[in-house]
């Protein structure tokens, strides 16, 4: 009776040791196993708000695309397509990233010269700002992604701000 009380209990530590790695082995994978995410951004990249996709490349690299949309100080929208590219510094779920892309003033024409409501940001003559940021990012096993990055952006002055990122991985 002895041998099968303590057998039982062998096999339920090594039912819950089982279940438990097999948990955090999936929590580290995510990033490949879900390597594409669409989501939307408060203070991102496109300045005001915007949609975003990106795909994991590996278990430390992804990049992506957003569009984002800002009034400017005459009343007018700025079209903004911000491509990038995401290092992680850690593989697992949750980990700090760097990130750093061009974003494409589509129409830089009717913007030239004005500030967005948002931001210190002034739209020089060019139509491509180099960007670069360091953040947070987490995905959860079911899919959901969290993102906080603080974001630099170079144009005719240099304007510093933190965004926020919600979507879905798949």
């Amino acid at each position: 009776m002895k041998k099968t009380s303590v057998l039982r209990l062998f096999l339920v530590i090594l039912a819950a040791f089982t279940l438990f790695s097999t948990v955090a082995v999936a929590r580290e994978q995510t990033r490949l196993s879900n390597p594409n995410v669409v989501g939307g951004e408060i203070l991102g990249r496109g300045l005001l708000y915007g949609i975003f996709y990106d795909r994991a490349m590996s278990d430390v690299t992804a990049a992506g695309f957003s569009f984002g949309t800002v009034s400017n100080s005459l009343g007018s929208t700025a079209l903004l397509i911000p491509a990038y590219f995401n290092y992680y510094f850690a593989k697992d779920e949750s980990s700090v990233f760097a990130t750093g892309g061009i974003t494409l003033l589509a129409n830089a024409n009717s913007v030239v010269g004005t500030s967005p409501k948002v931001g210190n940001v002034t739209f020089s003559s060019g139509a491509v700002i180099p960007t670069a940021g360091l953040g947070f990012e987490d995905r959860g096993d079911a899919g959901f992604l969290f993102r906080a990055t603080a974001y630099a952006m170079i144009s005719s002055n240099l304007s510093l701000w933190a965004g926020f990122s919600f979507g879905y991985a798949f």
